[in-house]
């Protein structure tokens, strides 16, 4: 049966987000340490990335933007000119039908795989991030390149994929809401340009929402980016002695 998120990954999950709310990066929960932090980092990132969810969220899509063409004939059945009542009461049913049938599913569908990755993404960054904002691990140079393109890893492609697609989709879909509201009026391609537009934008963010999540962790193995938000951190420390000192 599929699960939103495995129960392997469940736990390392639930704790990534109890430390985050806590406003705990570092030292590690109860129970962790370095290696088991990477290896949970592991864990939690192939749970995200696995091909079931990527299929799934694909065919959620699909769906979606099949329903829009059910909205498309609701609102072509109201304009006027058609042949008869008889005619206009079952375009009009055919499509609420259809847009129903298909739309709820899909958008729920959609939702869950993004809140449920959305929480992936977090907890994979967070794990991680924190053996090098613990001072256990340090980054080395030869991680410079590796670290800025965790994006083009064989565990990402699928994503790059459909979040290019899925860019070149809003754009067409954009463009069409000009055609239909300049070019060529019509509502009914209107209205279903709006909703590819928003359903492909949507889309489109969500999943590079989790892939930004994903390397911002990642990222602490940059000598740079380390050395830099390092400084951040103890700026931010001092500034905060500062205050807290006596007069």
């Amino acid at each position: 049966m599929f699960a939103y998120i495995r129960p392997a990954s469940l736990p390392l999950v639930e704790a990534a987000e109890e430390a985050l709310a806590a406003g705990q990066r570092a030292p590690f929960p109860p129970g962790m340490n370095a290696t088991r932090a990477e290896r949970a980092a592991t864990t939690v990132r192939a749970d995200y990335t696995r091909v079931s969810r990527w299929l799934l969220g694909l065919l959620a899509t699909a769906g979606a933007a099949f329903a829009s063409l059910g909205v498309m004939a609701a609102v072509a059945a109201l304009a006027p000119g058609l042949a008869g009542p008889v005619i206009v009461l079952e375009l009009l049913l055919g499509g609420v039908a259809i847009a129903a049938a298909a739309g709820i599913p899909s958008v729920l569908l959609l939702w869950k795989l993004h809140t449920s990755g959305r929480r992936l993404a977090r907890a994979a960054g967070f794990w991680a991030a924190l053996p090098y904002l613990a001072g256990v691990r340090q980054p080395v140079t030869r991680e410079f390149i590796p670290v800025r393109l965790p994006h083009r890893s064989a565990d990402m492609l699928l994503r790059l994929i459909t979040v290019s697609l899925g860019m070149l989709a809003a754009v067409f879909s954009v463009s069409m809401i000009f055609y239909a509201t300049l070019v060529t009026p019509n509502a009914a391609l209107w209205v279903t340009a709006m909703l590819w537009s928003a359903l492909f934008v949507a889309v489109t963010l969500g999943q590079c929402g989790g892939i930004v999540r994903i390397e911002r962790g990642y990222g602490y193995r940059d000598p740079s980016i380390y050395d830099r938000r390092m400084r951040r951190s103890r700026a931010a420390a001092r500034r905060v002695e500062d205050v807290g000192a006596p007069g």
